[in-house]
């Protein structure tokens, strides 16, 4: 989710409306078959860019009380679209910038600011978790470039970057043959070689492979150090590119971003709602 994506709020006011019996702080953004769920009749052509806002928005609700959406809108008004943006603010800056918006209720911006903090921090603390579960995956599991190129090879028919490797109906509709034994660990391969695919450009399978073949097997890996720290010590694979080094960077902390959003999203959808005010304050 892009922070800088502007929000139309009419068009967004017009789409809640229409489906107004639906709980925007609960329900499933991620999954197209969810989405196509609501009612979209007269927003057919508009419907990406809807999904984009709606998520901004979300991010709002989670952080203001649960009987004021209308403050979730005024922020958006005033170009606030994240929880990130309202905890990288100083309380006392944030509350004395924007006390118009809470009806100059000092309590009530302050508690916004303490639920976006607080938010931010799970967040934080899940990216920590999952990068050391990533490393410690990493320690056990090295990856055999060799044998990972045979498969691919085998397979050259199926787009790596966007096949579900997660679920063993499909995964059996690969060729297999002569791979029996190493199904699963070539599997764990597949994922690893897939999380790289999806931060490299298009046309730079190879520079997938290159970040394995160094040890870099995730976006949360990468975006754990600096980014110019990892552009000067990772130059040399990308041909001395240092634009292509960051565009690899900035994809890696976007798609970090959207883990740790999916990871919010899910725990909102299986908690009872009475536990979800929890979660945030």
């Amino acid at each position: 989710m892009s922070e800088i994506q502007k929000v139309d709020l009419g068009m967004l006011n017009a789409f809640l409306s229409r489906n107004a019996t639906i709980d925007l702080r609960r329900i499933d953004l991620r999954h197209a078959s969810s989405v196509n769920n609501y009612e979209w009749t007269g927003f057919e052509n508009n419907k990406d860019n809807l999904v984009k806002q709606l998520r901004i928005y979300q991010g709002l609700l989670w952080v203001v009380p649960n009987d004021r959406d209308d403050l979730a809108r005024k922020l958006l008004e005033n170009n606030i679209r994240s929880p990130a943006q309202i905890a990288n603010a100083p309380k006392e800056i944030f509350i004395q910038d924007n006390i118009r918006i809470f009806d100059d209720d000092s309590v009530l911006a302050e508690e916004v600011h303490m639920r976006a903090t607080t938010l931010m921090s799970k967040i934080s603390s899940f990216q920590q978790a999952r990068t050391q579960q990533l490393g410690l995956s990493a320690s056990r599991a090295s990856t055999d470039l060799e044998k990972l190129n045979a498969f691919l090879k085998k397979n050259q028919e199926i787009d790596f970057r966007t096949t579900d490797l997660l679920h063993t109906p499909t995964i059996d509709t690969y060729k297999w043959a002569g791979f029996e034994d190493e199904r699963k660990s070539l599997i764990n391969q597949l994922k690893t070689y897939q999380r790289m695919l999806r931060i490299v450009p298009q046309d730079k399978q190879n520079l997938a492979k290159k970040l394995l073949e160094n040890g870099i097997q995730s976006s949360l890996q990468i975006t754990s150090i600096p980014k110019n720290v990892f552009i000067q010590d990772n130059l040399e694979l990308f041909d001395n590119d240092s634009a292509i080094a960051e565009q690899v960077y900035m994809r890696a902390l976007a798609l970090r971003k959207a883990v740790a959003l999916q990871y919010i999203s899910y725990v909102q959808q299986v908690q009872p709602h009475s536990r979800t005010t929890r979660f945030i304050r």
